[in-house]
C-alpha cells in the first residue's frame, strides 16, 4: 500500500455514506449515516407575530419607525384596519422590510433598511418608496400595494423615500373624529423636499378650523412669501411652494394657527 493510501485510510477510519433517496431527504429524519442518528433539528420559534404577510428580518441594524395611532389613516378596499390585521412594508421585489400586527392601541413599524454587507436583500434601500401590504384578518384578504394608501402627518417626504433613522408619523381617520375635530394634531410639518432647489411641499394639519396664516422668512427675519391666509377647516393640508426666485440659505416657516405660532426650518440650495 502507497504512503498516501495510508494517510487517507487514517484520516477516514469510517466508509463513506450511501447515497440518499429522494424520499429519505425529504422525510423528517434522517437514518443511520456514517456520523451516526442524526436527530431532527428541533423547531424555532419566530419572535414575529405574523404568519401570513412575507416573512421578515429580525433586525438589520438600521431602521426608521412608522407610528400608526389609534384610527390610522389607511386606506384599504376592506376598510379601516381592525384588531389582529397585518401590515407589512415590502420592498420592490415583494420582499418585506417590516410588518406587524395591528391592534386599538396603535403600532410602531420598525422598517428595516438592507444590510450593505449580505448579497442578499433583507430591507430597504435609502430613497426607496414605503409601499405596504394588508391582510384582513377577518377575511385572510392580503391586499397588494396599489390597493393600500397611507396618509402622514410629518416625517415622509415622497420625494426622499425611505431613510434610516427617520420617524415617520401616520394621521388619524378624519371621519372618526368628534365634536368638529380631524382627530389630527395641531402640527406644521417639514417641508419636502428639504433642502429645496425650485419647488417645495409644505405640510399642515389643524385640529379644529382656525384662522391660519403660513409665512416664509428669510434668515434675517424679512418677510419672503405669503403661502396661505384665511379660515381653514380642520384636516391635513399640503401646500405648493415656489423657491426658485429665493437665493440659497436658511429660511424659516411660520404658521400662526389661532393662537399658536409654529415654525420650520427650509433650506434653499442651488
Amino acid at each position: 500500500m502507497s504512503l498516501a493510501a495510508v494517510v487517507f485510510a487514517i484520516a477516514l477510519p469510517w466508509s463513506l455514506p450511501s447515497a440518499v433517496s429522494p424520499a429519505a431527504a425529504g422525510s423528517a429524519s434522517v437514518e443511520a449515516s456514517a456520523f451516526g442518528s442524526m436527530a431532527p433539528a428541533p423547531a424555532v420559534a419566530s419572535a414575529r407575530p405574523m404568519t401570513f404577510l412575507p416573512d421578515c428580518p429580525a433586525s438589520t441594524g438600521r431602521s426608521a419607525t412608522i407610528l400608526l395611532p389609534p384610527d390610522a389613516a389607511v386606506t384599504q378596499p376592506g376598510g379601516p384596519l381592525e384588531a389582529g390585521d397585518e401590515i407589512a412594508v415590502v420592498t420592490a421585489d415583494g420582499g418585506c422590510a417590516g410588518s406587524g400586527v395591528w391592534s386599538a392601541d396603535g403600532l410602531a413599524l420598525t422598517v428595516w433598511a438592507d444590510d450593505p454587507f449580505t448579497p442578499v436583500m433583507e430591507g430597504l434601500m435609502p430613497g426607496a418608496p414605503l409601499q405596504f401590504m394588508v391582510r384582513d384578518a377577518a377575511t385572510g384578504t392580503i391586499y397588494a400595494p396599489d390597493d393600500v394608501s397611507i396618509t402622514y402627518t410629518s416625517g415622509y417626504d415622497p420625494t426622499g423615500g425611505f431613510q434610516v433613522d427617520d420617524l415617520y408619523m401616520v394621521a388619524a381617520q378624519q371621519s372618526q373624529s368628534t365634536a368638529g375635530g380631524s382627530g389630527l394634531p395641531l402640527e406644521l410639518g417639514q417641508n419636502y423636499p428639504n433642502p429645496v432647489r425650485t419647488h417645495t411641499t409644505l405640510p399642515f394639519s389643524l385640529d379644529a378650523t382656525m384662522p391660519v396664516a403660513l409665512d416664509v422668512y428669510d434668515a434675517l427675519g424679512r418677510h419672503v412669501a405669503r403661502v396661505a391666509d384665511g379660515e381653514y377647516a380642520a384636516g391635513a393640508y399640503a401646500l405648493p411652494f415656489d423657491a426658485s426666485g429665493l437665493a440659497s440659505g436658511v429660511y424659516v416657516v411660520r404658521l400662526h394657527a389661532g393662537e399658536t405660532l409654529l415654525q420650520r426650518r427650509l433650506v434653499v440650495t442651488r
